[in-house]
């Protein structure tokens, strides 16, 4: 009786578009990787969808909740501060 309820939440979830995806790290890793060359979070799910085979598609929303999670923002920003700093110095 367990198994046939599990089976009609399952369904409930997918009729719903709220499939439970496991996304791996090296499918975090490569999205936050086009995320630091500037991509932006729709355009990160559409570039990992083209290299991947994800069933269901990788939403933009995954992406946005990653970028929140781990601090992508904030990793961005000190990069671009890094780099900036680094060819003003070059510059001199």
């Amino acid at each position: 009786m367990d198994a046939c309820r599990e089976g009609k939440e399952e369904l409930g979830r997918m009729a719903k578009g709220k499939m439970n995806r496991k996304y791996t790290l090296a499918d975090r890793q490569g999205a936050f990787r086009l995320y630091l060359k500037g991509m932006n979070t729709r355009d990160v799910a559409k570039e990992m969808n083209k290299q991947g085979s994800f069933d269901p598609p990788m939403a933009h929303t995954t992406v946005d909740r990653w970028s929140k999670k781990y601090g992508w923002d904030e990793e961005r920003s000190g990069l671009e501060h890094e780099v900036m700093t680094e060819t003003l110095a070059d510059a001199k």
